[in-house]
């Protein structure tokens, strides 16, 4: 099983890393916009919609990257001066309060 999650792991890290290329597209698209809309009046609707995809998608993988690396929603000044076993418990706490309401039997 671990072998599994292992190779899953750096799956996702292989993902993560490619992905930092979206912002590349995302913001030509973006940019694009305007122009597209006002001189040559045609596909700047199709040219939004496709920037939000790629940006959700882009806030998704930033995200993940983030809590990845340990950043995410931790980077926190008053709670880097706690101990290590206070944050742990912080952390657990957390996790638990995001994860139980969500959780079902069965």
């Amino acid at each position: 099983m671990t072998i599994v999650l292992r190779g899953l792991d750096r799956l996702i890290g292989s993902l993560v890393a490619a992905a930092k290329w979206l912002a590349l597209p995302l913001i030509t698209l973006l940019f694009l916009q305007w122009p597209l809309r006002d001189l040559f009046r045609f596909y700047s609707r199709e040219a939004n919609d496709l920037g939000q995809v790629l940006f959700a998608l882009f806030v998704a993988v930033s995200i993940t990257a983030a809590t990845r690396a340990g950043t995410h929603l931790a980077a926190d000044l008053l709670a880097q001066r706690y101990p290590a076993t206070t944050r742990r418990r912080l952390k657990q706490a957390g996790a638990a309060a995001g994860l139980l309401p969500r959780a079902r039997a069965g």
